[in-house]
């Protein structure tokens, strides 16, 4: 339970789970608004940057998240030397005849997709050092829930537009395996998948709102740096430029 890295003998438990981490985290999602975002922003702050799928290369962060399958990613992400979680399962995967357990900082989380209660209300007891965290086909939602394991007590949301007339701040299907059309042209985003897009940010939207509920009872509080979002009807929205400056380093 928990995360696992490759020793060179085998895969060994690893926990990065604390109370309180001292410091705030910016979750970077690939809405079209991180177009307007570049990784020299957050140069000096104090910032913890975390990545899920598609924003790198575009961010390079201290934390990257994508839970499909490894070759689908752009192919110099494995050669980064910040840490790269996957799903456990992919452990034997390999990209480019070279496995990803040999790969620099690679960890391997269990996934636990069998809930029985509401998926924002078992993040936050699920934060002992040995746990399984939470799938619910959502890279997101498990970000979220790998970051309250780690204690960050306050969130930054960029890239989170959760809809609108584009879905992606680059707008290509490329290394999409959960939404792929393979009859889509390359480089276009089909109607199916435009639809599925459009379904899972529903999903998303109202996983965070119940989330957000559950983390005031623990100090957490999200912050949207989406101007457009949907999601700034329940979060507090601010500024990418006050935020930086705010956490800037002496």
């Amino acid at each position: 339970m928990g995360l696992y890295y490759e020793c060179g003998r085998g895969l060994v438990s690893n926990y990065f789970a604390k109370a309180n981490s001292g410091i705030d985290a910016a979750l970077f999602l690939s809405g079209p608004s991180l177009s307007d975002v570049s990784q020299s922003d957050f140069n000096n702050t104090t910032l913890y940057k975390v990545g899920i799928n598609t924003t790198y290369p575009k961010i390079k962060p201290d934390l990257w998240v994508g839970l499909d399958y490894p070759k689908c990613f752009n192919q110099n992400l494995w050669k980064e030397p910040f840490p790269k979680i996957l799903r456990y399962s992919y452990n034997r995967h390999e990209v480019n005849g070279v496995s990803v357990r040999d790969f620099p900082f690679v960890w391997f989380a269990n996934l636990d997709k069998d809930i029985t209660k509401n998926p924002a209300v078992e993040i936050f007891q699920r934060r002992s050092h040995k746990t399984n965290f939470i799938w619910t086909k959502n890279t997101f939602a498990t970000a979220l829930h790998i970051l309250v394991w780690m204690g960050f007590k306050k969130i930054y949301l960029f890239g989170a537009d959760f809809g609108g007339d584009r879905d992606y701040f680059d707008d290509s299907p490329k290394y999409r395996p959960f939404n792929h059309d393979p009859q889509s042209p390359s480089g276009q985003i089909s109607k199916k998948q435009k639809n599925l897009n459009r379904t899972l940010y529903n999903q998303q939207l109202s996983f965070l709102k119940n989330f957000c509920e559950q983390g005031k009872k623990i100090g957490l509080e999200v912050v949207s740096c989406t101007k457009s979002s949907p999601a700034n009807s329940f979060l507090s929205y601010a500024e990418k430029e006050k935020i930086i400056n705010s956490l800037k380093l002496d």
